[in-house]
């Protein structure tokens, strides 16, 4: 058969693809950066999971760096003013009692600013890297003791950070049990519903005769897409 002759106003279509000089892809992500910083890597996307579905190649970068900082870090993305506003609310409570930690990062951050932090988790990550559910750690920066934190909830802590306990389990629940008159509980992750702690934890902290609400604090909204940084 003869070779069919290319015809020049067909257009074959194309595969998005992410670029590979986008500061995004060639970056790493890492916690406790400013807003501003964070919306220019387009974090802010991931307070609307449905703008990633607008741009493929911008999505894709995207879940490569949550994948990306899950795995060196954990699940919050903190930034720097978020943590400096917590250090000014923990300092004055006394030793933080960090429950569940992680990597420990976010310990290793308060204690640069000043809070006094104790960082426990059931596992050494040191040694065993991926926990049951799959949540793998690369490296740990702080860990204090290894044990059930619930067990190390006591008078000598004034205030204990909770920070996207795992979803579906009991432990959120025993924590926030086990914590005294006069405790502070920090909480960060998932309102109830979400993919955090678990129905038993949000009705317990829903119960008005046993806890005292404090405002919310949010962090500072990233600057609009395309936005540059001031000089």
């Amino acid at each position: 058969m003869p070779a069919e002759t290319p015809d020049p106003d067909r257009q074959t279509p194309r595969r998005p693809t992410a670029r590979t000089d986008s500061p995004a892809l060639l970056a790493r992500l890492t916690p406790f950066r400013t807003v501003a910083e964070y919306g220019e890597v387009g974090i802010g996307l991931w307070r609307d999971q449905s703008n990633l579905t607008l741009d493929e190649a911008r999505g894709g970068v995207q879940f490569h760096l949550r994948r990306q900082f899950r795995e060196d870090y954990g699940y919050v993305v903190a930034s720097a003013e978020v943590m400096a506003v917590l250090a000014d609310l923990l300092k004055p409570l006394g030793p933080v009692l960090d429950a569940g930690c992680g990597s420990g990062y976010l310990s290793e951050e308060l204690t640069r600013l000043g809070v006094s932090t104790f960082a426990v988790d059931c596992r050494d990550y040191h040694v065993q890297r991926t926990a049951p559910a799959g949540y793998p750690i690369k490296a740990v920066v702080k860990l204090d003791a290894v044990g059930d934190a619930p067990m190390f909830v006591t008078d000598k802590f004034g205030a204990v950070l909770l920070a996207w306990p795992p979803y579906g389990q009991t432990f959120a629940l025993r924590v926030a049990q086990a914590m005294l008159p006069g405790q502070l509980l920090v909480y960060e992750g998932e309102a109830a519903g979400g993919c955090t702690a678990d129905d038993a934890f949000f009705a317990h902290m829903a119960d008005a005769g046993r806890w005292e609400s404090r405002k919310h604090f949010r962090a500072p909204e990233p600057p609009p897409r395309g936005a540059g940084l001031a000089s």
